[in-house]
């Protein structure tokens, strides 16, 4: 698709972007071929700024999403190697608190 209009383009001297053709593919043969997108006819190049604006929206959402999850994942990593830690000091070092003296006692029990 995108490859046949800049072929038309260079031997009839329009540039048009086709409604089925994506913006994203079209602007990759644009800088391929060293075509300005000022070429483009006014009316295909206000649809195709129009595109490309709208893909880049839906990747800054996608960032934003990408660094919410990051954070979340940060909060509950930090909450369990809390978590963690209090395990770790009630078996290793059962003076640690009462839960640690429980454990010790339960264990000599047990064995």
């Amino acid at each position: 698709g995108a490859f046949r209009t800049i072929l038309t383009f260079l031997r009839v001297g329009k540039l048009r972007l086709l409604r089925e053709m994506c913006a994203l593919s079209f602007q990759e043969e644009l800088l391929y071929w060293g075509i300005e997108e000022d070429s483009l006819d006014w009316c295909c190049k206000r649809r195709y700024l129009q595109k490309i604006e709208e893909f880049e929206e839906m990747n800054k959402q996608e960032e934003e999403l990408m660094d919410n999850d990051r954070l979340s994942d940060a909060s509950e990593e930090t909450q369990l190697s809390h978590c963690m830690k209090h395990l770790r000091d009630m078996v290793e070092n059962p003076q640690s608190g009462l839960p640690g003296k429980i454990f010790a006692c339960l264990s000599v029990i047990f064995v």
